[in-house]
């Protein structure tokens, strides 16, 4: 059985997000304009993957309530009561 090599990040995930954004915007300055397009688009996803670090890292984040999850089902409509 192999063994998984596990790397010890010396920065944090935040910090390694917002650094590949900068580098993506600083290279895409130099490009033709689809190439440019391109790494933008690459740079914008590496901005909402750490808007969405900062959500679920937050304090303020809540699991959902025991109330709210019995009363709907899976897909998000609300859970019909079988008639006996």
């Amino acid at each position: 059985m192999t063994h998984r090599r596990r790397i010890k990040q010396s920065t944090t995930l935040a910090e390694r997000l917002a650094r590949h954004a900068d580098l993506l915007r600083a290279r895409a300055k130099a490009m033709p304009r689809i190439e440019r397009e391109r790494v933008l688009q690459k740079a914008r996803q590496f901005e909402i993957a750490l808007h969405i670090n900062d959500w679920l890292t937050s304090p303020g984040l809540q699991p959902p309530r025991q109330d709210l999850l019995s009363q709907t089902s899976a897909v998000g409509a609300p859970a019909v009561q079988s008639r006996k």
